[in-house]
Parts: structure tokens; C-alpha cells; sequence
């Protein structure tokens, strides 16, 4: 007997102990065929497996044809297990195609959790360092609400600039920004003191259609109040009514203070303008 003949032996002797060749074992039995140039026998491993179910890999067909390619019978190889070569490469790739995508789902779902992380990070960063840090390793910013969370972390950092530079960049990026983005802005201006810069944002608003709130005329009153502007803070005051609505308790006790510096006489004004509208002014 020929090395390919015991090796085929040897399989029927293995599925009658009833345990089944693996791939391995078939492809031994190939690689017997290749060694004794007996090309014939070279698919008959493979229909043999194919008939009682084992599990066959991709490989063993490969080597199967490369006995009959290299003895010059390859359409005679094709004949008997090209189509099922075909068949098998299909499912393979399929196969492949799939574990792949699972992987970069997995992978996606790793940096999703990664960035809320950092987000995370970000809402107790105070530092200019720590911002930046933060912002060098989450990258480019995808939505209003991540938008608005650089905005406060720029305001925390005592960096205006960079807060209504990330405003602007909203917008060109076509996330149209929206109340909360204006807010977090104008808060970052009137801690840096750039009262100009938040009123004129509170300007811009309007201009774009948003209609703000007394939370946001309260922001830009502070920011006069801190520059100590009170004209600017009791139009700010009057405007409220007109487009943001009732003034609180707030509104008033800002206005007030803007204009306790320099002009205390409009100061008291204010407090008994308070009563009629149902506000009782409090000790502070």
C-alpha cells in the first residue's frame, strides 16, 4: 500500500471508532497523496468528509487541488470539489465578514464609553491644563450637548475666548446653537468681565431667532454689575419684560446692584418697583 492508501485507511478506521477526522487528519491524508504523486485520490478524502459530515477547513480543499495542479489535473480537480470549494471560500468570508464587524462594533462601543469617560472628567476640570488635556484626548465634538459641555468646561477655566470660540465653531459646524450653548457662553463672559461680549451675545440671540430667557438677562445684568455699567443694567432690566419675560427676584437684586456703586438713587427705585409686581424684596 501507498502512504495515501493507509492515510485513507486510517480515516475510515478513526470514523468507525466513531471519532470523527478533523480537518487536520484530512489534510494529512492530502498531503499522503501529494507524497505518492496519486492525484486521483486526492479529492476523495474531501467527498468522503463531505458525505459523513466532518468538519472540513477551506485548507484542506486548497490542498487537494494543489496535488491534481501540480500532476496537471486541475479541471479534473474542479469537477469534483470546485463548486464546493466555491461554496466553503463564500462562507468563510462571510464568516470573516461578520466576526469584523462585531469587532469594530465592540471597538465602537470601547471609545463610546471612553469618551463618555472624559466628558465626564471634564464637567470637574477647573484648570486651563486639565481642560486641554481633556479636549487633546476626546478630539472633534459631534452634537449641541457635547458643544455645550466645552462651552461651561471653558467658562469653569476662566477662558471667555475659547468659550465663544467653541460657540462659533458650533454653528459652522452646523450644530445651530442653541439657548444652553448661549448661556454657558454669556456665563463665561461675565466671569472673565467682558460685559460687552455678553450682552452682545444676548444681541446675537435674538438676531438668530432664539428668544431668551430672564436667565440669560440676568447673566449679562451680573456681567454689567461686575463691570459696574448699571445704565446698561437697567436696559437690560426694562428689555427683560419686552423679550424674556417677568424679572425675578434676581433680575432685581443685580440691577440693584449694578447700580449701588454710583447710583444709589435708582438703586431704591428699583426696590420700590418690586412691590407692585409681587416681589418682596429680601434682607440681602
Amino acid at each position: 500500500q501507498g502512504e495515501w492508501e493507509r492515510a485513507d485507511a486510517l480515516l475510515n478506521d478513526m470514523q468507525e471508532q466513531g471519532l470523527p477526522p478533523d480537518a487536520e487528519c484530512v489534510a494529512s491524508a492530502i498531503r499522503a497523496c501529494a507524497e505518492d504523486e496519486e492525484w486521483e485520490g486526492a479529492p476523495a478524502p474531501v467527498r468522503r468528509a463531505e458525505e459523513r459530515g466532518w468538519r472540513l477547513s477551506y485548507e484542506c480543499f486548497e490542498a487537494a487541488m494543489s496535488v491534481c495542479e501540480e500532476a496537471g489535473r486541475r479541471e479534473q480537480a474542479e469537477s469534483a470539489i470546485g463548486s464546493t470549494m466555491s461554496a466553503m471560500r463564500q462562507s468563510e468570508e462571510a464568516e470573516a465578514a461578520v466576526k469584523e464587524s462585531e469587532l469594530e462594533e465592540m471597538q465602537g462601543a470601547g471609545r463610546s464609553t471612553e469618551r463618555a469617560q472624559l466628558f465626564k472628567l471634564l464637567k470637574t476640570a477647573r484648570r486651563r491644563a486639565d481642560v486641554e488635556k481633556c479636549f487633546a484626548e476626546i478630539g472633534n465634538l459631534t452634537s449641541e450637548k457635547e458643544y455645550v459641555s466645552a462651552i461651561n468646561a471653558w467658562g469653569r477655566a476662566g477662558i471667555a475666548e475659547r468659550a465663544t470660540m467653541s460657540l462659533e465653531e458650533m454653528h459652522d459646524r452646523g450644530f445651530p446653537p442653541s439657548e444652553a450653548a448661549y448661556g454657558a457662553a454669556m456665563t463665561a463672559c461675565a466671569k472673565a468681565k467682558q460685559w460687552k461680549r455678553a450682552c452682545s451675545l444676548l444681541e446675537e440671540m435674538t438676531a438668530r431667532g432664539l428668544r431668551p430667557n430672564v436667565i440669560h438677562f440676568n447673566i449679562a445684568m451680573s456681567a454689567c454689575d461686575q463691570a459696574r455699567q448699571p445704565e446698561r443694567a437697567l436696559t437690560l432690566l426694562a428689555d427683560m419684560q419686552t423679550l424674556g419675560g417677568a424679572p425675578s427676584l434676581l433680575s432685581y437684586y443685580t440691577a440693584t446692584a449694578a447700580c449701588g456703586c454710583c447710583a444709589r438713587e435708582r438703586a431704591l427705585a428699583l426696590l420700590e418697583d418690586m412691590a407692585p409686581r409681587g416681589i418682596e424684596p429680601d434682607v440681602i
